[in-house]
């Protein structure tokens, strides 16, 4: 191992010491939030961070990688369509349902797939409506 990456290694480490412990934030998929506020509270830690993983969903499971780590990451990632087809819902219901079953949270990377002058409010709107069904708290962020 290089000095660098040995360097970089100890850098991560000491990161992850100051920031605490990794948070799981299963207590607020449960209905606890940080200080009695509203529910988007839960998507901030009380304490340290929430530390994820993007998967390969075509070889791996969150059930799986938990058992391999010994706990399930706080965050899994999924890449989504907008607008969303109907093909990858029910690949997108399979990722929540996931996530959900190890009392994480989804991250739904949204990656336009027509014009972004053709992604309207209606197109968001389904898109929203669709996640707001679940009713569970995601991150949901444009590609950057």
């Amino acid at each position: 191992m290089s000095r660098r990456s040995v360097l970089l290694v100890l850098a991560t480490l000491a990161l992850a010491l100051l920031m605490g412990p990794a948070a799981l934030p299963a207590a607020a998929l449960q209905g606890e939030t940080n200080g009695g506020g509203d529910a988007a509270d839960l998507l901030t830690p009380d304490s340290g961070a929430y530390f994820g993983s993007i998967l390969d969903w075509s070889a791996d499971s969150v059930e799986d990688q938990a058992d391999r780590l010994a706990s399930p990451s706080a965050v899994y990632e999924h890449a989504a369509g907008v607008p969303l087809p109907e093909s990858s819902k029910l690949y997108l219901d399979q990722f929540l349902d996931q996530v959900q079953s190890q009392g994480a949270l989804p991250v739904i990377t949204l990656t336009p797939t027509v014009d972004l002058s053709d992604v309207d409010a209606g197109v968001a709107d389904e898109l929203v409506d669709d996640l707001r069904e679940r009713d569970l708290p995601a991150y949901v962020s444009p590609p950057t």
